[in-house]
């Protein structure tokens, strides 16, 4: 029996057409792993990005994640922002958490929280 394959799909929708979609893609990059957790997946291969109209669809090879990894990954991803200079409320944006959740250690306790109750 050949073993299960899994893929997580992200739609990011495309707001600004002038804006170049190598751009975009850096963007949706630097968050999507957080969002695969978010989600209950841990991403574990290369991303295939294809603009569809007004999207920009992502499939990346994935494993369901295991306990306690949701919140290292969304962590990971948050520190990750900030160094690019990113804002709480961008990444909050980007992430869809309020931004009282976003700036302390202890708030990403509550993000993981978030990702298991849309389990």
């Amino acid at each position: 029996m050949r073993p299960r394959r899994y893929v997580y799909r992200h739609i990011f929708p495309i707001t600004d057409p002038d804006r170049p979609i190598s751009a975009l893609r850096v963007e949706a990059a630097a968050v999507l792993d957080a969002l695969a957790a978010l989600s209950g997946a841990r991403l574990v291969g290369e991303p295939v990005w294809v603009v569809a109209g007004d999207r920009l669809v992502v499939d990346a090879p994935a494993r369901p994640a295991g306990e306690g990894e949701v919140g290292a990954l969304v962590q990971q991803a948050v520190e990750r922002l900030w160094r690019r200079g990113y804002t709480a409320a961008e990444i909050g944006d980007l992430l869809g958490v309020q931004v009282e959740e976003v700036p302390a250690g202890e708030a990403v306790v509550s993000v993981e929280a978030r990702g298991r109750e849309a389990a």
